[in-house]
């Protein structure tokens, strides 16, 4: 595979179902839309509590994927709201890029109004993270499964496109330029400075998609965040376990103000 290719497949995700059944499935969940960079954006909220939580889904994911944290946060009284990403879903756009992401769940907050917390999952969890860097204020969140350094993705991802040295720096300088940003801002140090809400860290100890070592790093370097290891639920089902859902739940109803 070349370098522009393997950017390519990095910065474009490919779309994995939708959406819309879950509008449907939630009580009293209404259809949520809005306007990120031209394109609009679509999801859901529900509920009527005075706490709202924002799901953010991973890269090639959606939002219906993380129902069942819906349904858990509903029933302990939180309000919920969650979207598809930019070229996610039911979502329009091209690129899908945790930047991308990110600045996304920035701009949500005009349709959704204040996001007291938020429930991540893969990329997504950098993606929030870069967004309360950049003046989301959340009382609480929970991380599950996240990478905590954009080089360290970019290394395991041109790993698996077969690339070789060269093409991986051809690989990263071309996805560098597309993201816009300085990409230190997405390295571990960058991405928790400043934050010292709880957070709860959720990592499966044999996640082959991304190790577990990322999220400990990142509670390295997070003091206020614990972390919770669990087995057996991989990278993916991981957000369908009804243990996993119980804690983060439960830890968002003790933490929150």
């Amino acid at each position: 595979m070349s370098p522009e290719t393997a950017c390519a497949y990095f910065l474009y995700p490919r779309r994995n179902g939708n959406s819309a059944q879950t509008v449907t499935a939630l009580p009293g969940a209404t259809p949520l839309a809005f306007r990120y960079q031209g394109n609009v954006l679509r999801g859901y909220t529900a509920g009527s509590g005075t706490k709202t939580v924002l799901l953010v889904h991973g890269w090639e994911s959606l939002a219906a994927h993380l129902h069942g944290f819906a349904q858990a946060l509903l029933q302990a009284g939180f309000r919920v709201a969650a979207f598809d990403a930019p070229a996610h879903g039911d979502s329009e756009g091209a690129q899908g890029h945790v930047v991308e992401m990110g600045k996304a769940v920035l701009a949500s907050r005009e349709a959704i109004g204040t996001i007291d917390a938020v429930i991540a999952h893969s990329a997504g969890s950098p993606a929030s993270l870069y967004a309360m860097t950049h003046g989301l204020n959340a009382g609480a969140s929970v991380h599950i499964a996240g990478p905590a350094s954009f080089e360290r993705v970019l290394q395991r991802f041109a790993q698996a496109c077969g690339l070789d040295e060269a093409g991986f720096i051809r690989f990263r300088g071309l996805v560098h330029e597309a993201i816009g940003i300085d990409p230190q801002q997405l390295e571990e140090d960058a991405i928790v400075r400043g934050l010292a809400h709880p957070a709860l860290l959720i990592h499966d100890k044999a996640d082959k998609e991304v190790p577990c070592e990322e999220s400990r790093r990142l509670q390295a370097r997070w003091p206020s965040a614990e972390l919770m290891q669990v087995t057996g639920l991989g990278h993916r089902r991981i957000v369908q376990d009804p243990a996993v859902i119980g804690k983060a739940v439960a830890f968002l109803q003790q933490k929150l103000p």
